[in-house]
């Protein structure tokens, strides 16, 4: 869990700089949490139906699944960061850290994110290669 936090607290900082009307940027950065985590869950199912070979259930599955996954996920870390305002806990904790720990974090972050892209994106055109042979 704390690289996660320490991702919401770069993306904290991140739509806190660009969007600086906000009263509060914790919003934001929970719905980025959100989207990668649910980004990665989404990948994994999607490759596990194409691994069994399961086109059908590839439809149910990413409406169904997708939507109450994407909410739960969604309504957990709002509960997780925004209950008795734990991120600023997080925040002040992530300050403490020294340099070189941010900068190892700033680079797994970094990785993280754009792996999680190019995963879904190799997932998603892995299953249209895979519904075009049949």
């Amino acid at each position: 869990m704390k690289f996660f936090n320490y991702l919401f607290c770069k993306l904290y900082s991140l739509s806190g700089s660009v969007a600086q009307n906000l009263r509060i940027p914790v919003f934001p950065s929970i719905v980025g949490i959100s989207f990668y985590q649910v980004l990665n869950i989404f990948t994994i199912c999607l490759c596990i139906l194409m691994a069994f070979d399961s086109l059908d259930e590839i439809n149910i599955y990413v409406n169904l699944g997708g939507m109450f996954l994407t909410g739960a996920i969604l309504i957990f870390n709002t509960l997780y960061y925004g209950r008795h305002e734990r991120y600023r806990s997080i925040l002040k904790e992530i300050e403490k850290m020294p340099q070189t720990a941010r900068w190892v974090s700033n680079f797994f972050c970094i990785v993280y994110l754009v792996t999680s892209l190019s995963a879904a994106f190799f997932a998603v055109r892995g299953c249209t290669v895979l519904f075009a042979s049949y």
